[in-house]
């Protein structure tokens, strides 16, 4: 499930025989008085309300709930650290020395849920790069409190970015892991661009002023609204790709797919389509 200002998603699976991953229910939910300046968390008690009333709507009959929190609520980065065996990993972590040096974090590192995975080794350069994830704990049980106080049972939570990573893992499209993709989500919430090549993400903001996405989050009748809200997109997009490739040693990233919760969905593909035509979008 996920639970935006405006839209609770929800999605009910199940595995066949083959043990693979079957839809059998999807139903969206729009929040009441909300709008694309809500937040999910200041009115708690408001979305587990909306929450129920979707859940009764759906008729989903499972109680466990996998949960997708928003990017925002989470510090994404990748850094680079002195080459360390897993144990030498294992003890720096421990001591909390590794993140006090590599991340500077304003508040107490206790203060968040830390996830980290090894994506590169450099035995020329004796570095490492290491993907580091951190959610503010008050951030997490709070919408950990929003699904228990519907009725469900959470047993997964997992930042935005990665649970679509999840997802789309499981669409078993030719070549994923042969080359790297980029995964683009633009719109009224969340902003990034996740950069995958097997099982290494590599996850960059995206700037996008509250004009712009209020301009996104209303159909528009043509494209020349939304073509220099698509420019001022593109060098960032163009500016991360670049990033990417010369950080990994990468060949370039030809495939993006977009994921957005504008109803200008074919729009955007259009005019991203025309304006970034050495890759397929």
């Amino acid at each position: 499930m996920e639970l935006t200002p405006t839209e609770i998603r929800l999605a009910q699976l199940s595995t066949d025989k083959a043990n693979k991953w079957v839809l059998e229910k999807f139903f969206t939910h729009k929040v009441e008085g909300a709008d694309s300046n809500s937040n999910v968390l200041d009115d708690p008690d408001k979305y587990g309300e909306q929450l129920q009333i979707a859940l009764q709507k759906s008729k989903i009959q499972t109680p466990n709930a996998a949960i997708a929190i928003p990017v925002t609520s989470a510090i994404i980065r990748v850094v680079t650290a002195p080459l360390m065996s897993d144990e030498e990993l294992k003890k720096a972590i421990e001591t909390d020395s590794l993140w006090e040096n590599l991340v500077q974090l304003t508040d107490n590192l206790a203060d968040y849920s830390i996830f980290h995975q090894v994506i590169r080794k450099d035995n020329a350069t004796n570095m490492m790069d290491v993907l580091f994830v951190a959610s503010k704990l008050s951030d997490v049980n709070a919408f950990i409190d929003i699904v228990t106080a519907a009725g469900l049972q959470p047993v997964v939570l997992d930042v935005k970015c990665f649970a679509l990573r999840n997802a789309f893992e499981t669409m078993n499209l030719p070549n994923i892991a042969q080359k790297p993709i980029a995964i683009l989500e633009i719109g009224s919430h969340e902003n990034y661009l996740l950069v995958l090549k097997g099982d290494d993400p590599f996850v960059s903001d995206l700037f996008l002023s509250n004009a712009d996405k209020a301009v996104l989050a209303v159909k528009q009748t043509d494209t020349l609204t939304l073509a220099p809200i698509i420019d001022r997109y593109i060098l960032q997009i163009r500016q991360n790709l670049t990033a990417y490739q010369n950080r990994f040693k990468s060949e370039k990233v030809d495939s993006v797919f977009i994921v957005t919760d504008t109803p200008n969905s074919e729009m955007i593909n259009k005019v991203l389509s025309e304006k970034m035509s050495d890759i397929t979008v």
